[in-house]
């Protein structure tokens, strides 16, 4: 749930600013009034939820996230200032349509997963210079857990090093920052022993190869019990939920986000996705 100042530093925000909008998780729509009720119409503002039910959530429990989203953002009057994209926001079906919505991004607020580095991984490239970013769960109470908590600070301090983000101002528990300077955001998720995972065309855009520094690996389309396991190069193209994946290992099994090796994915009609490695408030009573 947002505190009251972050709601205000949304609106406010949202108000002064340029460029489209891009939610990535909005719970039941407090952090989409706030953000609406700023710009009013005046930018383009999108949505992206995958829905789902949060009955034991300890302040705003939901049998149904998006019809709370829907009811929510009608009452506050917002409704026809933002568009929903129900789905995974790795989805590239998903996220391309809410970028065709939303165009340039001004604006980006996570509050999801806490895998910040995952979600620059599909639109960094789509943000404006000095783009806007806003994370929720930078801080959690200690009572609450610190997993999500400690995977957003720590991408967060590493790129806040790196001289990508700026310098940020904690409100709440939600961090605030902005975009310095674009590089080739690189993340590959950790899945189980030897398996990472990344981005991955549509499985109808043909068949998949994977390249390590310009070599293909040899081992294509093994099980997954195999790349987990024995590893060494082996991958697989596969259709998650959460949309096409390349489950895979490295030649020798070391970590690909330090490695220093450049990963590439090629289709084989000859289009190549590259992935480099180098007090009183108006929002007192707001749901979500």
């Amino acid at each position: 749930m947002l505190e009251t100042p972050v709601l205000e530093r949304l609106q406010a925000l949202a108000r002064e600013g340029e460029g489209g909008i891009l939610e990535v998780g909005s719970y039941i729509g407090g952090s989409t009034i706030a953000l609406a009720s700023g710009h009013m119409g005046r930018r383009q503002h999108a949505v992206i939820d995958c829905g789902g039910s949060y009955p034991d959530q300890p302040h705003l429990p939901s049998d149904d996230i998006i019809r709370d989203w829907q009811t929510n953002v009608s009452v506050f009057g917002v409704s026809d200032h933002v568009w929903m994209f129900e789905g995974w926001s790795t989805d590239s079906r998903v996220f391309r349509e809410a970028i065709a919505h939303t165009g340039s991004i001004g604006l980006f607020f996570f509050d999801g997963d806490g895998r910040c580095a995952e979600q620059f991984d599909v639109f960094a490239r789509y943000m404006r210079p000095g783009c806007v970013i806003v994370l929720d769960d930078y801080w959690v109470d200690p009572q609450f857990g610190q997993e999500k908590a400690s995977i957003v600070k720590e991408w967060v301090d590493r790129m806040t090093l790196a001289g990508v983000l700026g310098a940020g101002e904690l409100v709440g528990g939600t961090w605030f920052t902005t975009l310095r300077r674009k590089i080739d955001f690189t993340h590959y998720r950790k899945e189980e022993g030897f398996a990472w995972m990344m981005p991955a065309p549509e499985m109808s855009d043909g068949i998949v190869r994977l390249f390590e520094d310009g070599k293909p690996l040899a081992h294509a389309q093994v099980s997954h019990a195999d790349i987990r396991e024995i590893g060494e190069g082996r991958y697989s193209h596969w259709d998650y939920p959460t949309g096409p994946r390349v489950l895979f290992s490295t030649s020798d099994n070391t970590d690909p986000n330090t490695n220093g090796r450049r990963y590439e994915i090629r289709a084989s009609h000859e289009i190549s996705t590259s992935i480099s490695t180098t007090n009183a408030s108006p929002f007192a009573h707001v749901i979500g």
